[in-house]
């Protein structure tokens, strides 16, 4: 009111100390139209708070059915929140046979809960008096922003607030689900281009496990008289990798006749070779590669005597093992996709060996080499399991040309 006089007043002199602050608010939420009981119990909970720094305010909600969900009470604390002072909300539930109290702060990501329950005996007086000293504990925790002290025994299950007599029971809150995506807005590009210009993409067979086969053709020296030998070679095998081999092979040579020095004997030979070899194959670029092998082979020599001189009874057909190591390095070109030619150099140890004797002096009639040098050639099949992808992706480069203007 401004007072009235000849002269003004003069104002007072502005006061340097600085303003209090607002004491912290924390709100109360009681139902619409309910009983006395809520009245009651706001009110011995203002009384238990009473000369502390604490603001208490009454609002009303519309009543509950039934107990609420950790969500329900979160999402209906938004509007109260909406005012900055308010530290948390406090919500009484007022039933015939239990009084409950539960707890949010701000921002908070739990429910804490307390449920008092209403003994026939003691009566609803003294139901309301532990709610008020639960009401008051609870107001100072949101005030002093401690709401974490209430928490004494956990609740069991999620969203659905239960009772835990001895405390505060504790209900964490279910994390918002994430906003959908909203949909792009994007560019629209003019149809149609002015003009294309197309990277070709090269298709190769998918980095896994493939069948492999091999034809091919070994030539060696295999004795003095028997100066070169060829073989015909089939294996099969697997690859684990696109660049390693494991295969099984069979290698058959053709039978040969040899004569003794004097010409009084003549036998026939034939020569089988199973093996099992293994090797990586380096690529060079443009299609060739540097392969290095090893094979490990069980050979058997077979003789069928056909000349003896009269007075010799001829031995019988037999067989004769030697075993084999041996390495080749192989140069290879790529015809297709799935074809390679190779070709190179070969050298073969012969671990076990056998000689033939024939005369009665124990005279070798043929002693096979103890290191065969010789050369190979042939075929690779690769049989890949699963479709082509692109070596690399292909590109569209678009350039667009000045539209002319009418």
């Amino acid at each position: 009111m401004t007072a009235l006089g000849p002269a003004p007043l003069a104002e007072a002199p502005a006061s340097t100390e600085p303003e209090a602050a607002a004491a912290p608010v924390v709100v109360v939420m009681v139902a619409e139209g309910g009983a006395q009981a809520d009245a009651r119990a706001f009110a011995m909970i203002e009384a238990h708070v009473l000369g502390l720094e604490l603001e208490l305010l009454r609002r009303t909600h519309p009543a509950w059915e039934q107990a609420p969900e950790a969500e329900a009470i979160a999402a209906a604390s938004v509007a109260v929140f909406e005012d900055p002072e308010v530290r948390g909300v406090l919500w009484l539930d007022i039933q015939p046979g239990a009084l409950t109290l539960y707890a949010l702060a701000r921002d908070g990501e739990r429910v804490y809960g307390r449920s008092i329950p209403v003994d026939a005996d003691a009566g609803l007086a003294v139901a309301l008096e532990t709610l008020a000293n639960v009401g008051a504990v609870a107001a100072v925790a949101l005030a002093q922003e401690r709401v974490e002290a209430l928490a004494m025994t956990e609740g069991a299950g999620e969203g659905q607030v239960g009772e835990a007599p001895e405390g505060f029971f504790v209900v964490d809150l279910q994390p918002p689900s994430p906003p959908e995506p909203e949909p792009c807005a994007c560019p629209v590009v003019p149809e149609p281009p002015a003009e294309l210009t197309l990277v070709e993409a090269r298709l190769v067979p998918v980095d896994e496990p493939r069948a492999h086969l091999r034809l091919g053709y070994r030539g060696e020296r295999f004795a003095s008289n028997v100066p070169w030998s060829s073989l015909a070679e089939v294996a099969a095998g697997w690859r684990p990798t696109p660049t390693t081999h494991l295969d099984m092979g069979l290698a058959v040579a053709p039978s040969v006749q040899l004569w003794s020095r004097h010409g009084d004997v003549s036998v026939e030979l034939t020569r089988l070779q199973g093996f099992v070899a293994g090797g990586a194959r380096f690529p060079l670029g443009r299609g060739w590669s540097l392969e290095l092998a090893g094979r490990f082979g069980v050979e058997g020599l077979r003789r069928v005597t056909l000349v003896v001189p009269p007075d010799t009874e001829p031995a019988g057909p037999g067989w004769r093992p030697m075993v084999v190591l041996g390495a080749d390095l192989r140069a290879g070109v790529e015809l297709s996709p799935s074809a390679r030619l190779v070709v190179g150099p070969t050298l073969t140890a012969v671990l076990l060996r056998s000689e033939l004797v024939v005369d009665a002096n124990g005279g070798a009639f043929l002693t096979p080499s103890a290191v065969r040098v010789g050369a190979t050639a042939g075929f690779d099949f690769e049989m890949p399991q699963g479709r082509a992808r692109p070596r690399s992706r292909p590109r569209t480069r678009v350039r667009s040309r000045p539209s002319k203007k009418d």
